[in-house]
């Protein structure tokens, strides 16, 4: 003969399942055919288990067990397991839950349907499906769903998890999908200062940025470098552009070109100077000595002359419009 299917025990670490244990052993009872008092007493009894038993016998102390009815048993159990809250206190719990991740549409109105119970909700379908429209976590779902002129709560749920359903399928085939081999052109770690130190990089080689964008690699290719027109000195100049600079410069090969040195017969006040390259004697000075060289004395061979390394401050370039 099969034995009877058993009730299993409560679990006291979770009290939130204690309502519905109660409502179980209810029909367990009625299966087994039990009605006595005594008896359906016993029966709870032994199945709830023993971390079950020694709470309920702890907060009916002094009080035995057996001299206590099911139904005070079970109510004091209640009152500890599963305080009453307020209907405001339910209601707050109700409008604050949102769709959790990984759930789906279908379990999340379930838990809807079960915190709505003890509210005392006047119109329960439509509160319902305004939480269920505002908690949704598809943005997707909720659009499409206010855009429909007659919105029912089941109508709500179909489109909900059509949604659900199509953003699967598309995440599944986004992951299945082959990424794109990227050849990386330079790595530069924590410790390199300059992208030039990195062992990985070639001198002829474009320096790519490559991030990730929402779980996949995205490369931006180096751009090429920007030039522009300016005229110095009324002469054209092809120059490269520098964002981050904050003067310009010259290579002294372009500046010889643009700015040629000149022996000048006066000063910028009017006073006589001589031109550079020759020294004279004043009226007079003794004459320099045989083995003294004149600086810049054309006449004198093998002597070398001093070139001359002043640097020339090129003006701010004005670009060609």
């Amino acid at each position: 003969m099969e034995s009877p299917r058993v009730l299993e025990p409560f679990q006291p670490s979770e009290p939130d399942t204690w309502e519905d244990y109660v409502e179980r052993f209810e029909f367990f009872a009625e299966a087994q055919g039990i009605t006595d008092a005594s008896k359906r007493r016993a029966t709870f009894l032994s199945y709830c288990g023993p971390e079950t038993f020694k709470l309920a016998k702890a907060l009916l102390a002094p009080a035995k067990l057996s001299e206590t009815s099911l139904k005070d048993i079970l109510a004091c159990l209640t009152s500890h397991l599963a305080p009453t809250e307020t209907k405001m206190a339910r209601r707050m719990e109700f409008h604050k839950r949102q769709q959790h991740a990984g759930e789906s549409v279908s379990a999340f109105l379930a838990e809807l349907w079960k915190l709505a119970q003890h509210c005392d909700f006047q119109n329960l379908e439509e509160t319902l499906l305004d939480r269920f429209i505002g908690g949704l976590s598809s943005k997707k779902a909720r659009i499409r769903i206010v855009a429909k002129e007659e919105v029912t709560l089941a109508s709500a749920l179909k489109e909900a998890t059509a949604t659900e359903n199509y953003e699967r399928e598309e995440l599944d085939a986004s992951r299945k999908a082959p990424k794109p081999q990227i050849e990386v052109a330079h790595a530069m770690d924590e410790l390199e200062a300059t992208p030039s130190q990195s062992p990985v990089r070639g001198v002829e080689s474009d320096c790519h940025y490559v991030t990730e964008i929402n779980g996949r690699v995205v490369q931006f290719p180096a751009q090429g470098k920007a030039h522009v027109k300016v005229k110095i000195e009324g002469q054209q100049c092809d120059m490269e552009v520098d964002s981050g600079s904050g003067f310009t410069i010259v290579s002294d090969q372009t500046a010889r070109t643009f700015f040629p040195r000149e022996p000048q017969d006066q000063s910028e006040n009017g006073p006589e100077v001589q031109a550079p390259g020759a020294l004279t004697n004043e009226p007079g000075s003794a004459s320099p000595h045989d083995d003294e060289v004149q600086i810049g004395d054309p006449e004198m061979s093998g002597t070398p002359s001093v070139p001359d390394e002043t640097p020339r401050a090129a003006p701010l370039p004005q670009e060609i419009k």
